[in-house]
């Protein structure tokens, strides 16, 4: 892709720095992931995760692959088993980035069911120690990013969201 890239955040310094944004650090110009499947280092259907939201946390199903270059993408589906991984986006980000070495980029993908007739994914970065959610599908023709999502979507997303190997 050329011009605008998703971009990955860096976990927050542990400093106590909140005057800004973390730092960005931006994909490859090609696909963070180059085959889906061969680059797919952790598929888990029934992920366990902590929430503040919930005593006994939740459970997702947790896609991470390493990326090109450095960090790692991963996606985590929502089940509907416990705490949500919307309210629990800052703990699920936590340890994710504590497991897997270099830049993270996290995705949330809600499938379709009860709220919508169609899938959903979200970005999710943490800004100031929490999380923000940047919609990549769908988007509307009015977002400023909708070109550039729907491209990521065809090139790489649905792939991304197909891809499991029991296997891993």
């Amino acid at each position: 892709m050329t011009g605008s890239q998703l971009t990955a955040r860096e976990p927050a310094p542990t400093s106590g720095d909140t005057n800004g944004p973390d730092p960005i650090a931006p994909l490859p110009p090609a696909a963070p992931v180059p085959d889906a499947r061969a680059a797919l280092v952790r598929d888990d259907p029934a992920w366990p995760f902590r929430s503040a939201c919930a005593a006994d946390g939740g459970i997702a199903h947790l896609r991470v692959w390493k990326a090109e270059g450095e960090g790692h993408v991963a996606i985590v589906t929502e089940t509907g088993l416990g705490a949500s991984t919307t309210n629990s986006a800052g703990e699920i980000w936590a340890e994710l980035a504590a497991c897997y070495p270099g830049p993270l980029v996290l995705f949330e993908h809600w499938p379709a069911g009860d709220c919508d007739d169609h899938d959903r994914l979200d970005q999710v970065a943490m800004e100031y120690r929490r999380p923000t959610w940047r919609r990549i599908w769908p988007t509307a023709p009015a977002n400023p990013d909708h070109d550039l999502c729907t491209a990521w979507m065809q090139a790489y997303g649905h792939d991304l969201l197909v891809t499991s190997n029991p296997a891993v």
